[in-house]
């Protein structure tokens, strides 16, 4: 369960900083894409820039909460966390295959979403936010 915890954690610590890098500087970004591809119309390059970092910053906030939650033993907590690794782990490879090519950060992107969704979907975990408890 700690594992999960920390690996959800790093995650949407992760997510937060390069979503808000991004955002931050996304004018840069922004022409970094017209130069590779000069076709393609700004505003449209922006809206997209834009969505996909509020895609992970929604990926970000679900890791949170899912870890937070996990730490008080709610069940739902290791589904949503599975839900949120499993999508970015996805998502990453995704666009790794796309852009036929892989960097540092995806890789490690990869490597903690492979990790969480391993430790939440473990046993042990299981056992640690039990769907019911017994009332008392």
């Amino acid at each position: 369960m700690r594992v999960a915890v920390g690996l959800l954690g790093a995650v949407a610590v992760l997510l937060l900083i390069s979503a808000g890098l991004t955002l931050a500087g996304r004018d840069t970004v922004v022409e970094q894409f017209l130069t590779a591809q000069p076709d393609l119309a700004r505003d449209e390059v922006e809206r997209a820039v834009v969505l996909g970092q509020v895609r992970y910053l929604l990926v970000a906030v679900a890791a949170a909460v899912a870890a937070v939650s996990l730490l008080r033993r709610r069940s739902w907590a290791r589904w949503l966390g599975v839900l949120a690794a499993g999508f970015l782990g996805l998502l990453t490879l995704l666009s790794v295959v796309s852009a036929g090519g892989t960097t540092v950060f995806s890789l490690l992107v990869v490597v903690l979403c492979v990790g969480a969704v391993s430790s939440l979907l473990a046993r042990t975990t299981a056992a640690w936010a039990p769907g019911r408890r017994a009332a008392g």
